[in-house]
């Protein structure tokens, strides 16, 4: 979309804030970028523009319009033009792509066959050199944030990249040991075989938990093979440690459902894990998050 902020107007009691003083005292009459707040009311415009249209999915001014057929695509496509016109919203032809098989959208490539990172962001992860000074810090920082962008697609993250971020915390020394070698290795290696997800024969995903980390697998079958199509991690507490192992292992179970909803609701699935008690634990810790409005209380699994 073009100039999408544009289109919103401060409140006049409201436009002192975006006063300029380069050349005289100047407001805004209109939503300028830089405003805080001004990215949560511009999407918040696009939804409630887009609220009843199928098949859309909006970020910002982004739109992506999907449609599992050319015809259900084109409906779609015209049901949102003509919402656009009708609030006098301008696309710029120049950036807008139609009837494509495939897409690149916030750093994804997406297609009929599923969702992967942009190989244009993946590159410069597998190219990133070695940290291995105090000034490199920074750098190790960086690394991490750009890897975490694509954390769902590598399996066991956190526990992987312990290493890596504890050079990162307060009063910690800055040593590149073998440890933080190997790791950062891992991980690229890692994000440049990167799974792919895709959008249909889900069947179950798998949990694993040691005394550093939680992880699980989300997977599904392809042709007969069992195909990875995301993972999630997370690095525990020093309250977690504490926890027995099965009630580390319920803990990824839970978090798995709750990290998954969208995938997991309305579907029958398999749960794995390695301890067959867990069972009646995690029926315990689910009936629970129902009193909470937990998706981890709606989810319908079997260990």
């Amino acid at each position: 979309m073009r100039k999408t902020f544009f289109y919103i107007e401060p409140a006049p009691d409201s436009r002192h804030f975006t006063t300029l003083t380069h050349q005289g005292l100047r407001q805004y009459k209109r939503m300028p970028i830089e405003i805080k707040g001004s990215v949560s009311v511009c999407q918040r415009l696009v939804s409630q523009t887009l609220a009843d249209c199928f098949g859309t999915i909006s970020y910002i001014d982004d739109i992506l319009i999907l449609g599992s057929t050319r015809a259900e695509h084109d409906s779609n496509l015209r049901m949102v033009l003509q919402r656009l016109r009708n609030k006098d919203f301008r696309l710029l032809l120049a950036k807008c792509e139609f009837a494509v098989p495939k897409v690149t959208f916030l750093r994804h490539v997406i297609s009929a066959n599923g969702i992967q990172p942009d190989y244009k962001n993946v590159q410069p992860i597998s190219n990133a050199p070695t940290p291995k000074t105090v000034e490199c810090e920074a750098n190790t920082k960086f690394f991490l944030g750009m890897v975490n962008y694509y954390s769902r697609f590598i399996n066991d993250l956190a526990t992987t990249a312990e290493p890596l971020r504890r050079l990162t915390r307060k009063n910690v020394r800055f040593s590149w040991t073998a440890a933080c070698q190997s790791a950062f290795d891992e991980i690229k290696h890692a994000n440049a075989n990167s799974v792919h997800s895709f959008f249909y024969a889900l069947t179950s995903f798998t949990t694993d938990a040691s005394d550093r980390g939680l992880g699980a697998v989300l997977s599904q079958t392809q042709q007969g093979r069992e195909v990875h199509i995301a993972h999630i991690s997370h690095t525990l507490q020093p309250r977690e440690r504490r926890y027995a192992v099965n009630e580390r292992e319920a803990l990824a179970c839970v978090g798995a459902c709750e990290n998954w909803e969208e995938y997991l609701l309305g579907r029958h699935l398999n749960l794995r894990t390695y301890h067959s008690s867990l069972a009646s634990l995690i029926r315990s810790i689910t009936d629970r998050r129902k009193s909470t409005n937990s998706p981890a209380g709606s989810i319908d699994f079997h260990p």
